[in-house]
């Protein structure tokens, strides 16, 4: 029997080692080049397929033809690899596609080729995903445009853009190009919305969002119409609890949810969802969070939910409210006392003629506000009412998170438990009818 020679084995592992990274970075480099070929020249294949108005062979026929045009020669294998991570690339995510179906990644952020973090369960982390190069993670990004129905242009260089195809998860995605950004990178970042959202129950059980008595307060809430504002920084949680509030609402209610992305959905049988239509060209139409609000003050509905509000539809919605309809939404703030002044910014916004107090005397009409942070329900706040001394809103906290409790630090003001008496009271005479 021959003698294995150790020494020269292991060279020669090392050897076919380097051969296969080589080869595998050789197709790795074809398919950019693939992929930044179909997304300049040929962006209409790539949208039929996804819309099902072309087969998926469309695609491998025209990677086929590529490889004839430019003389590549391939195995049969290799080439049916090379089609294969074509389609991938195409109808996936590519390298974030674990990150997408990971359910206990909330949010996907990509500074660089080489630096993609995530949040797990409210807490950022970097990721070990990396592209091979800067050429690389850019022709993923252009690509990535054209598949979400965006545009490449200095116009659209910030674009919101969302997709809906995904087995678990909606994405509300928001791509930055390099024209905006201070570095010379674009920036990637993506909002999953579980398709299957969590209940009440589960995000008191499962991820401890609020406590039991929470949990109550917050359906009771619901089912006697209190208007509700939550607060908080983006990713807090504030979509999250307000889709699960959503199924508490009584289905005899008629509600109208208006939003920009669509993030909030319900199988409540008396809701409508209505979503921004953002003007592109000249010719085309708009309708605003402001302009459909406005709308709904025409139309027989007794609750109006607008998923976040940025800007002037704040006017709206609180004349809406003023009006007797029910209110509900988010808006960005730090805390549940600072929430108030954040919308008479936006009030301001209307070219209204009231003064400030005035405003906030408007923001009377608020009962609830919830502040959230971190996933979990920081501070619950009564809106008692509006103190002509101090022309300022007077509150009543109710619930606290303070050093891994939930506290309860008040009861409730008069004007919520005349609410909650006179819903009692409604529900009694429709059992004796």
């Amino acid at each position: 029997m021959n003698k294995v020679n150790l020494i020269e084995e292991l060279n020669y592992k090392k050897i076919q080692n380097k051969a296969n990274i080589g080869h595998e970075k050789e197709i790795i480099l074809l398919v950019d080049a693939i992929i930044e070929e179909f997304t300049k020249k040929k962006s209409y294949l790539i949208n039929d397929v996804e819309k099902g108005e072309l087969p998926e062979s469309a695609i491998q026929d025209e990677v086929l033809g590529y490889l004839d045009k430019k003389g590549i020669k391939f195995e049969v294998e290799d080439r049916n690899e090379l089609i294969k991570k074509v389609m991938d690339y195409l109808f996936g995510y590519y390298l974030l596609q674990d990150l997408i179906e990971d359910d206990d990644i909330s949010d996907i952020k990509v500074l660089s080729y080489d630096n993609v973090q995530v949040k797990i369960k409210g807490k950022r982390v970097p990721s070990n995903i990396k592209f091979t190069s800067k050429e690389s993670y850019e022709i993923f990004f252009n690509y990535l445009v054209v598949k979400l129905g965006g545009t490449l242009d200095k116009r659209n260089a910030v674009q919101l853009l969302e997709d809906k195809t995904q087995e678990k998860f909606y994405l509300r995605i928001t791509l930055s190009s390099d024209f905006v950004n201070s570095s010379d990178v674009p920036y990637i970042v993506i909002r999953k919305i579980p398709k299957d959202k969590a209940s009440l129950e589960l995000l008191m059980g499962k991820y401890g969002m609020m406590n039991k008595r929470i949990y109550e307060y917050l359906v009771r809430a619901s089912n006697v119409g209190l208007n509700v504002l939550m607060c908080g920084k983006g990713g807090s949680g504030k979509t999250t609890l307000i889709n699960a509030m959503l199924d508490k609402v009584p289905f005899s209610t008629a509600g109208l949810v208006i939003q920009e992305i669509e993030e909030l959905y319900s199988e409540h049988p008396n809701m409508m969802f209505q979503k921004v239509k953002v003007k592109v060209g000249e010719s085309d139409v708009e309708y605003s969070l402001s302009k459909l609000s406005r709308q709904a003050m025409t139309e027989d509905i007794d609750m109006i939910v607008i998923g976040e509000i940025k800007g002037k539809e704040a006017m709206d919605l609180f004349k809406v409210m003023g009006t007797g309809h029910i209110g509900w939404a988010s808006v960005h703030t730090n805390s549940s006392k600072e929430a108030p002044d954040k919308l008479v910014d936006y009030m301001e916004e209307a070219s209204t003629n009231l003064h400030r107090s005035s405003l906030l005397k408007m923001l009377s009409a608020i009962d609830v506000i919830v502040f959230m942070k971190d996933f979990k329900v920081m501070e619950v706040t009564e809106v008692v009412g509006f103190n002509e001394d101090k022309k300022e809103l007077d509150f009543n906290p109710i619930f606290k998170f303070d050093k891994g409790n939930f506290n309860t630090i008040g009861h409730s003001c008069s004007k919520i438990n005349e609410k909650l008496q006179y819903s009692e009271y409604k529900a009694t005479l429709k059992e004796g009818e």
